[in-house]
Parts: C-alpha cells; sequence; structure tokens
C-alpha cells in the first residue's frame, strides 16, 4: 500500500507519496507551520497505468491527482485514477452519454445556480470496464472527475448535447477544457474566453470551450451576471438528453 498525503498552501500541493505510516508520521510532525493536512487517503500500488483509451479519441496526457478540498466525493477530482467502487448498474449513461456533452447538476452550487461540467470521454481501466471522465472548474480548480450512478443521483444530473455540434467541434471544445486542466477556480463572474485565462468558474469553461468553436450556448435573456449554469441549461443551443433506469 502508499499512503499519500494532500496538503494545502497558499496554492494547491500535488499529492506526495510516503511509503509507510512511519514515515506520514515524520512528515506530519515536520511540515512547516504554515502547511495544513486536509486529507490523508490510501490506494492500491497497483493503480492503472497511464494511457487509458477514449472510445473516440487518442489518450490523454496524465494528470497528478490532488485533494479536492472541500468537493471531497469519491468521484470529484480523481486524476486519470478511477475508484473501484463506480456503478452503472442503475442508469444506461454509458450508452447514452457522449464526448462533448455538459452536465447539469441541479444540486450543485449550493443547489442555488447549479453546476456544469463537460465530458471528456468514456475511458476503459486496465481491467476493461469503462467509466465516464468529465472535466470541470470546482473550488480545487479544473480537474478531472467523474459520471456514474452515485453522482447522478446525488446531484440531480441532466445531460445536455449541444445542437449543430460536429466531431470537429466537440474534439476542440473537449481539448480546450484538457489545456485548462491545474488551472484555478474564481467566481469572478467574467466572461473569459483565452486559453491563456488562469482561472476559471464551472459554466464559464465550458461555455468558452464552446464558444472558441463558434456556438454560444448562453441564453443572455435570462439578465444573470456571468455565464450561469441556468444559462446553459436553457439554452436554445442545447437539448436534454434522455437517461434511463435499467
Amino acid at each position: 500500500m502508499s499512503i499519500l498525503l494532500f496538503t494545502i498552501t497558499p496554492q494547491i500541493v500535488e499529492a506526495e507519496t510516503i511509503d509507510t505510516a512511519g514515515d506520514l508520521l515524520n512528515n506530519l510532525n515536520n511540515l512547516p507551520d504554515d502547511v495544513e493536512v486536509i486529507d490523508v487517503c490510501t490506494v492500491n500500488q497497483s493503480v492503472e497505468p497511464a494511457g487509458e483509451s477514449l472510445m473516440d479519441a487518442e489518450n490523454s496526457e496524465p494528470t497528478s491527482m490532488t485533494s479536492s478540498g472541500s468537493s471531497n466525493k469519491y468521484y470529484y477530482s480523481i486524476g486519470e485514477y478511477c475508484p473501484d467502487y463506480v456503478t452503472y448498474s442503475k442508469y444506461n449513461l454509458l450508452s447514452v452519454v457522449k464526448k462533448g456533452d455538459i452536465i447539469y447538476e441541479s444540486e450543485g452550487g449550493f443547489s442555488i445556480t447549479g453546476h456544469i461540467a463537460i465530458v471528456e470521454g468514456i475511458f476503459y481501466r486496465f481491467n476493461g470496464t469503462p467509466y465516464i471522465r468529465l472535466i470541470e472548474a470546482i473550488d480545487v480548480g479544473v480537474v478531472r472527475s467523474l459520471l456514474d450512478d452515485t453522482r447522478y443521483n446525488d446531484k440531480g444530473v441532466t445531460v445536455l448535447r449541444v445542437s449543430g455540434a460536429t466531431s470537429t467541434i466537440i474534439d476542440a471544445a473537449v481539448s480546450f477544457c484538457v489545456g485548462e486542466l491545474g488551472s484555478s477556480y474564481s467566481l469572478d463572474l467574467r466572461k473569459d474566453t483565452s486559453a491563456a485565462e488562469k482561472d476559471w468558474y464551472c459554466s464559464e469553461l465550458v461555455w468558452a470551450a464552446y464558444y472558441n468553436q463558434g456556438i454560444d450556448v448562453e441564453v443572455s435573456a435570462l439578465g444573470e451576471p456571468g455565464v450561469t449554469p441556468h444559462d446553459i441549461l436553457k439554452s436554445d443551443m442545447t437539448y436534454v438528453v434522455t437517461v434511463k433506469a435499467l
């Protein structure tokens, strides 16, 4: 087993691998005063190799796993590691969700604004089982996460698809989001579109990804500041994909 120690300073620090419990205690005792331990968990040493394959695209670059801060559910901030306990036995998510789909969550944003993520694709674990990987801007920044039955129930998920989005547009939109992995989170209610932007909020990131491909998924008539999850949910440029119980 390896023990992962997650620490936080003014900026997120990548996970440090510690081989033994003794090393863990020594490291905890020797931490600087300005470092706070926010999560400790264990994972199997034989984790999945980088290079899981997308159904419809080439492999992505690996990303370091980071703590998900207050977003501490197993389906947040997974990097390229898929937890063993993901489940797809209740809904036909694996059959209907596609790369480039937008995930709207009514229970995100303190159940007030909702939350938005984009589907990076369907990936496969080392044992051949598939899972749905997302890219989203959450409290710890832009990260890879996953969608499964549990998250679908927990967060009141609606799956949206972008009207008129070709495979080329979808690939480019997802690639834009991949390029923003590691950026920080800021609910500044701006509408940035540059790949050089250093911080994002959830709906701004996904909106910018498609806006840069010539598709505006915002509904400005709602009169809300910035780009909100509701804007994308109510947009004429998105439609609902039906998810059914198995």
